[in-house]
């Protein structure tokens, strides 16, 4: 799969790789993805691998796609924060 940066420049190169997720209310708290839970929207997730960071926001079923370069990335997300200050980081 190549994923299609929707902001890239001209001239810049597709990305070659790409982390796929859901951000989700965990209703009966058994760590997978089930009917009854809920997708939240809003959120950032970013994907580092200590050199490069690429972003992605999770949709309004909690679905999210990143392009980036093939190799060992650390995931982490940021809860929508409508006010001022700091986003609260959560690492996966």
């Amino acid at each position: 799969m190549v994923f299609t940066n929707p902001f890239a420049c001209e001239g810049d190169t597709e990305l070659p790789a790409s982390i796929l997720g859901n951000v989700f209310q965990d209703q009966n708290s058994d760590c997978l993805f089930n009917a009854g839970d809920s997708g939240m929207q809003g959120w950032a997730v970013s994907a580092s691998d200590g050199v490069n960071t690429f972003w992605g926001t999770t949709n309004a079923d909690g679905a999210y796609a990143i392009g980036l370069l093939p190799g060992t990335y650390d995931i982490v997300l940021y809860q929508p924060c409508y006010a001022v200050g700091r986003l609260p980081r959560y690492h996966l």
